[in-house]
């Protein structure tokens, strides 16, 4: 019986042993076939996408080939107001600066009563050139102050609250106060030097009969070549106090009254034609250089680089023989942005046709030759207008050229797959793509040759 019992416990196991393994071979074969099966998908997926993302033409940018239209305005004229909300600029698009009282600046918070009441006779409007119809003059916007003020080279972030503290003695009299946003140390950035800069030289020319001072907190030190230059160029340098910064725990600057250059702006800052004009004929005289208006077909024209930095342009002797076999003539390479203030205007001043890559550096384009034409070429994946703003006024003829994509990098394929508009709206891919070489798409640049010499049918017409 127990022997039985044995030999039918042995059975049983065998039995049990077959169908476990009859099970695991099952289980494997399910596998392996799974496996296969999964495996020429994602072997499919892998061959085809880098083919996607090389042929795929990522969206473009809207306006990118065409010059900016002129602004129309039922109220045309160069207006400045200078109101009890504040500081603004053009009958258009008005560009306004903020006004406030009891202005304190400690390391803590910058402080500030609320905005000046309209009631309040401070100071009314004026015109800055005297052949402006008063009923041109600008109807000032609410001006707000920015939630935040930077200092020591945009290393020091003070929040900006409105917290009266009328005890506190400040400078007497309407005082222009600017900080160091987008200012940052030892990276000297004319173009937003100018946003302070140029708004609080139209001030003082609307109010010449007051003696307005500038206190910038920054230093000599701290401000381009570009900067001094264009400050000495209108004797303004005289009237800028170089402030600085209370460090101290409690110590702190107060304003009895101010007008505040910080926040960024739209670029609209040169309201119109006639204080372009103003501004190219007093540098230009400064600068001992001849007013001549551009000429077309181009009897000269550069091609201008960075210096240093991101964004230089790397195939610039590929484009000089675009513009030799569509124009018939040598351009010459130097670059811009370099050397005094004059130097840096002379690269643009003397060129009928400049090419150069998007940079602060291009502000000097403001003081080009009139009827100049401009191309401006952008990093892959990177665009904005803001050339095309803050020359509005200049009456130039500004044209981008979008960048082709680098050899070099990686990253730019699949990112390609976000388009022009998307990736400038996300920060990361934005800041990613403006900080690599500019390398210009000559297919692309000989269309837009072809593009501009009939649009030029219009301006010898």
């Amino acid at each position: 019986m127990h022997r039985n019992l044995l030999l039918l416990d042995e059975r049983s196991s065998r039995f049990v042993m077959v169908r476990c393994r009859k099970k695991m071979q099952k289980l494997q074969f399910t596998t392996k076939n799974c496996f296969s099966r999964s495996l020429v998908p994602l072997l499919f997926l892998c061959f085809v996408t880098p083919l996607l993302i090389i042929h795929l033409t990522p969206s473009l940018p809207i306006d990118s080939l065409n010059p900016a239209s002129e602004p129309s305005c039922e109220k045309p004229g160069p207006v400045f107001a200078v109101e009890n909300s504040g500081f603004c600029i053009g009958a258009c698009t008005s560009e306004c600066f903020p006004r406030v009282k009891n202005l304190c600046i400690s390391r803590s918070q910058v402080a500030y009563c609320k905005m000046v009441e309209e009631k309040e006779e401070i100071a009314s409007t004026q015109l800055m050139h005297p052949h402006a119809d008063e009923n041109d003059s600008l109807q000032p916007k609410n001006s707000r102050m920015p939630s935040i003020m930077r200092f020591h080279g945009e290393t020091l972030t003070v929040p900006v609250e409105n917290s009266c503290n009328q005890e506190k003695k400040g400078i007497p009299g309407l005082s222009l106060v600017a900080d160091q946003r987008y200012l940052p140390s030892r990276k000297p950035n004319p173009h937003h030097e100018a946003e302070k800069i140029i708004p609080a030289l139209l001030f003082t020319q609307s109010q010449q009969e007051h003696n307005h001072t500038f206190y910038w907190f920054s230093s000599p030190s701290e401000v381009s070549e570009w900067g001094k230059g264009f400050l000495k160029a209108f004797n303004m340098d005289k009237k800028v106090k170089y402030t600085k910064f209370p460090d101290g725990k409690n110590s702190s600057i107060c304003f009895d009254d101010a007008i505040v250059f910080s926040a960024g702006t739209t670029l609209y800052y040169v309201p119109d034609q006639d204080t372009n004009d103003w501004l190219r004929q007093n540098v230009l005289q400064y600068c001992s250089i001849p007013i001549v208006n551009a000429s077309w077909p181009p009897k000269k024209v550069a091609i201008l680089d960075r210096i240093s930095g991101s964004r230089r342009l790397q195939n610039k002797d590929m484009v000089a023989q675009v513009l030799f076999q569509k124009l018939g003539i040598h351009a010459r390479q130097g670059y811009s942005g370099n050397g005094s203030f004059c130097d840096q205007v002379r690269e643009v001043a003397e060129e009928d046709l400049v090419i150069v890559p998007h940079g602060s550096q291009n502000v000097n384009l403001l003081f080009a030759r009139k009827g100049a034409v401009v191309i401006e070429i952008f990093p892959y994946l990177y665009y904005t207008s803001a050339l095309k703003n803050y020359t509005h006024a200049a009456q130039l003829h500004v044209y981008s050229l979008l960048g082709d994509m680098p050899n070099d990098s990686f990253f730019m394929r699949p990112l390609s797959l976000l388009g022009w508009d998307s990736c400038f709206k996300i920060r990361w891919c934005k800041n990613y793509a403006r900080k690599h070489f500019v390398l210009a798409d000559i297919e692309v640049l000989k269309k837009l040759l072809g593009h501009i010499e009939k649009d030029s049918l219009g301006w010898r017409t």
